[in-house]
Order: structure tokens, then C-alpha cells, then sequence
């Protein structure tokens, strides 16, 4: 799966999964991620105790929307706001397609 993130993720920040603990259907279970900067630094750390994918085929994007969890900046842990983080981790029409034809079980299309 970091493979496709990295493929599909643009020229701009992208994430890569460090840890997951399961699957539960279409959720990932305790996840880890980190977010990379355009040069290749870590910015931040996700934290959640679930990550659900989603493959926007009409509006050609990729979400990850984590919940119950935490954005983490060095020493400093801030929870999410409304109990929920989403970012767009891919866009265009090849990102798309790349991620729901992966195989992947859990990645839901709409």
C-alpha cells in the first residue's frame, strides 16, 4: 500500500502507513502514518484507532479519513477536531483507478 501512496501522491506532501494492527472489514485498525514534505522530510505523525480509504471515482480523488486519534508534532500531540482528520492522499483520474483496481479489500469506492 505505501507503494501506491507514493505512486499516485503528486509532487506535494504525501503519507506512507508505518503501523497497522488489522483489518475490520473496509477500517484499518490502529494506524500509524507519517506525513512526508515535498522534500522528503517528515512534517507529522497520524495517530488513529481507525482509517477508512475511499476512492472517489466522480470527483477523481483519494481520502484517507482517520478518527479517534491525534495529529503529532515532535513532543507535541494535538487531538482531531471533531474527533476526525481527512486528507486527500491522491487525485486525477489514473490515481484513482490505480487504487481501486489495487486489490486492496478494504478501500471503498463511491
Amino acid at each position: 500500500m505505501n507503494t501506491i501512496l507514493q505512486q499516485t501522491a503528486g509532487s506535494g506532501d504525501y503519507l506512507q502507513l508505518m503501523k497497522v494492527g488489522g483489518v475490520d472489514g473496509s477500517v484499518l485498525t490502529d494506524v500509524v502514518a507519517t506525513r512526508y514534505g515535498a522534500n522528503g522530510r517528515v512534517v507529522n505523525f497520524v495517530r488513529a484507532r481507525t482509517l477508512r480509504i475511499t476512492a472517489d471515482r466522480l470527483n477523481r480523488r483519494v481520502e484517507f479519513s482517520f478518527a479517534d486519534g491525534s495529529l503529532d508534532y515532535g513532543p507535541n500531540s494535538v487531538p482531531f477536531p471533531g474527533g476526525t482528520f481527512a486528507t486527500v492522499v491522491a487525485s486525477g483520474e489514473e490515481a484513482t483507478v490505480a487504487w481501486t483496481g489495487s486489490g486492496l479489500s478494504f478501500v471503498t469506492s463511491k
